[in-house]
Protein backbone atom coordinates (compact mmCIF):
# COMPACT_ATOMS: atom_id res chain seq x y z
CA UNK A 1 0.00 0.00 0.00
CA UNK A 2 1.24 3.37 -0.96
CA UNK A 3 0.14 7.01 -0.38
CA UNK A 4 0.33 10.55 -0.02
CA UNK A 5 -0.31 12.13 2.93
CA UNK A 6 0.00 15.65 4.53
CA UNK A 7 3.06 16.55 6.52
CA UNK A 8 1.10 16.93 9.74
CA UNK A 9 -0.61 14.12 9.43
CA UNK A 10 2.43 11.59 8.45
CA UNK A 11 4.44 13.80 11.75
CA UNK A 12 1.60 13.17 14.35
CA UNK A 13 1.93 9.51 13.09
CA UNK A 14 5.27 9.25 13.98
CA UNK A 15 4.66 10.60 17.14
CA UNK A 16 1.46 8.12 18.09
CA UNK A 17 3.99 5.59 16.77
CA UNK A 18 6.72 6.01 18.51
CA UNK A 19 4.22 6.38 21.68
CA UNK A 20 3.44 2.95 21.55
CA UNK A 21 7.04 2.18 20.89
CA UNK A 22 5.92 0.37 17.61
CA UNK A 23 6.99 1.28 13.55
CA UNK A 24 4.77 3.63 11.40
CA UNK A 25 3.17 0.71 9.55
CA UNK A 26 2.23 -1.48 12.72
CA UNK A 27 0.52 1.42 14.33
CA UNK A 28 -1.16 2.09 11.05
CA UNK A 29 -1.67 -1.40 10.93
CA UNK A 30 -3.23 -1.69 14.09
CA UNK A 31 -5.56 1.61 13.29
CA UNK A 32 -7.05 0.31 10.24
CA UNK A 33 -7.91 -3.22 11.65
CA UNK A 34 -9.61 -1.51 14.39
CA UNK A 35 -11.29 0.85 12.40
CA UNK A 36 -13.52 -2.65 10.81
CA UNK A 37 -15.93 -2.53 13.55
CA UNK A 38 -17.03 0.69 12.35
CA UNK A 39 -17.44 0.32 8.51
CA UNK A 40 -20.93 -1.27 8.62
CA UNK A 41 -22.10 -3.10 5.33
CA UNK A 42 -25.40 -2.53 4.63
CA UNK A 43 -27.69 -5.30 4.67
CA UNK A 44 -30.37 -5.12 2.12
CA UNK A 45 -27.07 -5.60 -0.38
CA UNK A 46 -25.24 -8.07 0.84
CA UNK A 47 -25.22 -10.57 -1.68
CA UNK A 48 -26.77 -8.68 -4.26
CA UNK A 49 -24.90 -8.56 -7.76
CA UNK A 50 -23.80 -4.77 -8.63
CA UNK A 51 -25.62 -3.29 -5.80
CA UNK A 52 -23.26 -4.06 -2.14
CA UNK A 53 -21.90 -0.74 -1.00
CA UNK A 54 -20.08 0.18 1.78
CA UNK A 55 -22.31 2.69 4.65
CA UNK A 56 -21.81 3.78 7.84
CA UNK A 57 -25.37 2.49 8.31
CA UNK A 58 -27.23 -0.66 10.06
CA UNK A 59 -25.31 -3.93 8.97
CA UNK A 60 -22.77 -5.95 10.08
CA UNK A 61 -19.38 -4.68 10.96
CA UNK A 62 -16.40 -5.18 8.35
CA UNK A 63 -14.45 -7.05 10.93
CA UNK A 64 -17.60 -9.44 11.11
CA UNK A 65 -17.47 -10.53 7.14
CA UNK A 66 -14.08 -10.70 6.32
CA UNK A 67 -13.59 -14.14 6.32
CA UNK A 68 -16.18 -13.75 3.05
CA UNK A 69 -13.96 -10.98 1.78
CA UNK A 70 -10.64 -12.03 2.16
CA UNK A 71 -8.15 -15.04 1.85
CA UNK A 72 -4.33 -15.28 1.45
CA UNK A 73 -4.78 -17.52 -1.26
CA UNK A 74 -5.76 -15.22 -4.47
CA UNK A 75 -7.68 -17.21 -6.70
CA UNK A 76 -10.05 -18.17 -3.29
CA UNK A 77 -10.00 -14.30 -2.56
CA UNK A 78 -11.53 -13.53 -5.79
CA UNK A 79 -13.97 -16.01 -5.74
CA UNK A 80 -15.05 -15.64 -2.24
CA UNK A 81 -15.36 -12.23 -3.37
CA UNK A 82 -17.56 -12.76 -6.52
CA UNK A 83 -19.55 -15.28 -4.73
CA UNK A 84 -19.87 -13.52 -1.08
CA UNK A 85 -20.21 -9.62 -1.85
CA UNK A 86 -19.40 -9.28 -5.74
CA UNK A 87 -19.81 -4.96 -5.42
CA UNK A 88 -16.32 -5.84 -3.34
CA UNK A 89 -14.09 -6.56 -5.97
CA UNK A 90 -10.93 -4.42 -6.37
CA UNK A 91 -10.13 -2.99 -9.63
CA UNK A 92 -7.75 -5.53 -10.14
CA UNK A 93 -9.80 -8.62 -9.14
CA UNK A 94 -12.42 -7.02 -11.52
CA UNK A 95 -9.95 -6.78 -14.06
CA UNK A 96 -9.30 -10.82 -13.76
CA UNK A 97 -12.84 -11.64 -13.47
CA UNK A 98 -13.50 -10.03 -16.88
CA UNK A 99 -10.53 -12.00 -18.36
CA UNK A 100 -12.02 -14.78 -16.80
CA UNK A 101 -15.23 -14.69 -17.89
CA UNK A 102 -14.30 -14.38 -21.43
CA UNK A 103 -13.09 -18.28 -21.26
CA UNK A 104 -15.61 -21.05 -21.86
CA UNK A 105 -12.80 -23.03 -19.60
CA UNK A 106 -12.83 -20.87 -16.66
CA UNK A 107 -16.27 -19.68 -16.56
CA UNK A 108 -18.12 -22.72 -18.06
CA UNK A 109 -21.83 -21.33 -17.08
CA UNK A 110 -23.45 -18.33 -16.01
CA UNK A 111 -22.27 -18.12 -12.14
CA UNK A 112 -19.84 -21.08 -12.49
CA UNK A 113 -16.13 -21.09 -12.53
CA UNK A 114 -13.41 -23.72 -12.85
CA UNK A 115 -11.38 -22.76 -9.78
CA UNK A 116 -8.45 -25.57 -10.66
CA UNK A 117 -8.50 -24.21 -14.26
CA UNK A 118 -8.27 -20.70 -13.18
CA UNK A 119 -5.60 -21.96 -10.55
CA UNK A 120 -3.36 -23.38 -13.35
CA UNK A 121 -3.19 -20.39 -15.21
CA UNK A 122 -3.13 -17.65 -12.81
CA UNK A 123 0.05 -16.30 -12.69
CA UNK A 124 -0.48 -15.43 -16.45
CA UNK A 125 -4.02 -14.24 -15.97
CA UNK A 126 -2.53 -12.30 -13.20
CA UNK A 127 -0.15 -10.68 -15.59
CA UNK A 128 -2.10 -9.79 -18.27
CA UNK A 129 -4.58 -8.30 -16.03
CA UNK A 130 -2.03 -5.89 -14.37
CA UNK A 131 -0.32 -5.40 -17.71
CA UNK A 132 2.57 -6.88 -16.96
CA UNK A 133 2.59 -9.60 -19.76
CA UNK A 134 1.65 -9.57 -23.69
CA UNK A 135 -2.12 -11.02 -24.72
CA UNK A 136 0.41 -13.35 -26.66
CA UNK A 137 1.23 -15.22 -23.58
CA UNK A 138 -2.15 -16.95 -22.76
CA UNK A 139 -2.09 -20.54 -23.07
CA UNK A 140 -3.63 -21.36 -26.86
CA UNK A 141 -7.32 -22.54 -26.70
CA UNK A 142 -8.22 -20.76 -23.70
CA UNK A 143 -10.14 -18.35 -25.07
CA UNK A 144 -11.49 -19.71 -28.07
CA UNK A 145 -11.53 -16.42 -30.62
CA UNK A 146 -12.41 -13.89 -27.92
CA UNK A 147 -11.14 -10.68 -28.00
CA UNK A 148 -9.41 -10.35 -25.01
CA UNK A 149 -8.05 -7.04 -25.25
CA UNK A 150 -11.70 -5.32 -26.10
CA UNK A 151 -12.65 -7.75 -22.54
CA UNK A 152 -10.02 -5.75 -21.08
CA UNK A 153 -10.87 -2.28 -22.51
CA UNK A 154 -12.00 0.17 -19.65
CA UNK A 155 -15.39 1.97 -20.68
CA UNK A 156 -14.05 4.99 -22.07
CA UNK A 157 -11.83 3.21 -24.26
CA UNK A 158 -14.78 0.92 -25.39
CA UNK A 159 -16.93 4.23 -26.10
CA UNK A 160 -13.40 5.40 -28.18
CA UNK A 161 -13.68 2.10 -30.22
CA UNK A 162 -17.48 3.03 -30.60
CA UNK A 163 -17.24 6.58 -31.69
CA UNK A 164 -14.48 5.76 -34.13
CA UNK A 165 -16.59 2.67 -35.79
CA UNK A 166 -19.85 1.80 -34.43
CA UNK A 167 -19.28 -1.66 -36.92
CA UNK A 168 -16.26 -2.30 -35.33
CA UNK A 169 -17.90 -2.04 -32.13
CA UNK A 170 -20.85 -4.02 -32.31
CA UNK A 171 -18.62 -6.58 -33.90
CA UNK A 172 -15.91 -6.67 -31.14
CA UNK A 173 -19.12 -6.24 -28.29
CA UNK A 174 -20.66 -9.20 -29.69
CA UNK A 175 -17.67 -11.68 -29.84
CA UNK A 176 -17.06 -10.84 -26.16
CA UNK A 177 -20.08 -11.38 -25.42
CA UNK A 178 -20.78 -15.06 -26.81
CA UNK A 179 -17.17 -15.74 -25.48
CA UNK A 180 -15.64 -15.84 -28.95
CA UNK A 181 -18.26 -17.53 -30.60
CA UNK A 182 -18.44 -20.77 -28.26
Amino acid sequence: MTFRTSKMIESLTEVAAASEEISVSEYLERSTKASFDQVMVDRRDEGEPNTGRITVSEGRPLSQIAEELYDEDDVKCLLKRLYNHPWSLSREQIRLLKLIEISPVLHPEVHEYDEGAIREVWTVLDAIANRNAPLDTLPAGLFGNADIEFALMSEADQIKVYRANKDNYFRRSETHLSKGGK
